[in-house]
Order: C-alpha cells, then sequence, then structure tokens
C-alpha cells in the first residue's frame, strides 16, 4: 500500500510515498534511542538554542512550508502562514518555559524533604494525523525535547 498526496484544489498527484516497512521502523526507533542516550544529558540551554534555532529557521522559510501545507491540505496561504508561525511561537514558548516547567517541585511532608523530579525516560513515538502537519509534529515534539526525550514520529 503507497501514500499519495493529491492537491485537493486541482486533484494533481503531488507525490506517492512508500511506508516504512517494520525493519526501517525498528531502525528508527533505535537511532532515536542511541541520540537519546547523549541528548538526556544535555542542558537546558544547549537544548534552548537548538529549539529557538527551529522557530527562527520555521520564520525564516515560512514562505516555503505554508505553500507545502497549502498543496497538500488546501488550507488558504494566510492559514498555512499562520499554521508555520504558531509553531514557532510553540517552539519559543517551551525553549523559554521547560526549565522553569520541569524544577523541582518540593512536597510537604512530615519529617521528610520530599519533592518531584522530572527526568527523561526513553523515546517517544507519535503517529499523528496530517490534517495540521508542522503542528501536529511541533507541539509533540518540542516540549519532549526541551525535556530530554527523542522522539520518533511517524506522519
Amino acid at each position: 500500500m503507497t501514500i499519495t498526496s493529491i492537491n485537493p484544489a486541482t486533484n494533481i498527484t503531488r507525490q506517492t510515498f512508500a511506508p516504512l516497512t517494520e525493519d526501517e521502523t525498528i531502525n528508527s526507533i533505535a537511532k532515536a534511542h542511541q541520540a537519546y542516550q547523549s541528548w538526556r544529558t544535555t542542558n537546558f540551554g544547549d537544548r534552548n538554542q537548538i529549539i529557538s534555532k527551529f522557530a527562527k529557521q520555521l520564520r525564516a522559510r515560512s514562505d516555503e512550508f505554508a505553500r507545502l501545507i497549502t498543496l497538500d491540505m488546501g488550507k488558504r496561504i494566510s492559514e498555512s502562514r499562520r499554521e508555520i508561525e504558531y509553531c514557532a511561537e510553540i517552539a519559543e514558548f517551551y525553549a523559554g518555559g521547560a526549565e522553569r516547567f520541569l524544577a523541582d517541585e518540593p512536597i510537604q511532608y512530615v519529617d521528610a524533604q520530599t519533592y518531584i523530579h522530572y527526568e527523561p525516560l526513553g523515546v517517544l513515538m507519535g503517529v499523528m494525523p496530517w490534517n495540521f502537519p508542522f503542528y501536529q509534529v511541533t507541539r509533540f515534539a518540542a516540549p519532549n525535547i526541551m525535556a530530554g526525550k527523542t522522539s520518533e514520529t511517524i506522519t
């Protein structure tokens, strides 16, 4: 079975894709796990730089990405541009806030010092619908990357 991208305005096939095989999927997850081994030890400053750079790239290539959304989804170009800008805003939100969001939280308990501590535990897999192609992936990936996780996203 193949996956076909059809421009809804013209009904013309844009591209056809073969889904990943089981071996390709397992290999992709293994690569994400390998990346996780070092990524989980990066600090918030390093993660912030990467996610902030992602936001800048979204804005710098906004017209290009918006055109892809419009051709694949049939959205008005203004909606597509807004999706790209929204993704940049999401990335910046998590880049700037993750350290605070994931800070240890003290818990009041008699005769003990207790707290909630957050740490990355491994690879996440996201299976996304394609109706908001940039948004769906960004809302999933940005907070998790900032939390020190790696992910494999299948769209």
